[in-house]
């Protein structure tokens, strides 16, 4: 069995995250938890896609309204907590993928 490695660069308020986007060239993928985030995190998801940064939202609940506006900013797919591993893997790895073909 393969193991791929990531480099995970962690954000925890709005501010890092800008400055992760600014700073951090080549990001492949970025894994969105907006659990205690406010609506200002979907100005962060749109300069994702404004970067052609894939995407996934992790979000605290079920909520219609989180995945609209979760797909309206460009999200690629959407996990509601508590994740299942094996689908999260699967996501990231399709995703990874998709991003690597994308720069390739």
């Amino acid at each position: 069995k393969s193991v791929t490695a990531y480099q995970v660069i962690p954000a925890s308020n709005l501010e890092e995250f800008e400055q992760i986007l600014t700073n951090s060239p080549g990001i492949q993928l970025a894994i969105i938890d907006i659990t205690g985030f406010d609506r200002k995190i979907w100005a962060c998801c749109e300069k994702l896609q404004d970067q052609d940064i894939p995407f996934l939202v992790i979000s605290p609940r079920q909520s219609s309204a989180i995945r609209e506006e979760s797909f309206a900013r460009g999200a690629k797919s959407i996990l509601v907590k508590p994740l299942i591993l094996r689908e999260f893997l699967g996501i990231i790895g399709s995703l990874s993928g998709q991003a690597s073909e994308d720069s390739g």
